[in-house]
């Protein structure tokens, strides 16, 4: 009896540890998507509007609840190419790889080791390519570089709508 014990507590410390871990990697990874959200909504409202009506039409318009992640990364392509901006499959690629990890974390319920799904969703996120992936942490990873990466180019896409008022 002592021995089950014993592996039940293991089981439940294992358990819950990884469902922390899996809980704020999860939240930093909703938070960033975020983040990168509100600077595309800029770059959408800066295009179509004055800075004084920039506000007006993001809370109007671009939080609005049936404008999500997908319809603004369209809406941004489209502008990308009225732009003839020369990085704009790059961007485009980031986001949506962004977007797909996002969905990928924020809709799974995994918190554990075992990943053979999640392993097929990532080959399918990142084109056939093999992505291996042993733990949450590792999906993060991937996550943040192309985090760094779109950072840049959102801050160059910005200044050149920016420049065309």
């Amino acid at each position: 009896m002592k021995d089950n014990e014993e592996e039940i507590k293991k089981f439940t410390e294992t358990y819950l540890r990884e469902l922390g871990e899996s809980v704020d990697i999860r939240g930093r990874v909703i938070l960033a998507t975020i983040l990168i959200e509100e600077r595309i909504d800029k770059v959408i409202a800066r295009y179509f509007c004055k800075k004084e009506k920039e506000q007006n039409f993001i809370f109007t318009f671009l939080r609005d609840p049936g404008i999500g992640f997908g319809i603004k990364t369209r809406i941004l392509e489209r502008i990308l190419k009225e732009i003839s901006y020369p990085k704009a499959k790059t961007t485009m690629d980031h986001l949506n790889k962004i977007g797909s990890i996002r969905n990928l974390m924020a809709h799974s319920l995994e918190h554990n080791k075992s990943m053979e799904l999640k392993e097929y969703s990532l080959r399918n996120i990142f084109n056939g390519k093999n992505q291996k992936t042993e733990n949450i942490y590792d999906k993060f990873n991937l996550f943040e570089g192309y985090i760094n990466k779109i950072n840049p180019l959102l801050n160059e896409i910005y200044v050149i709508v920016l420049d065309m008022k």
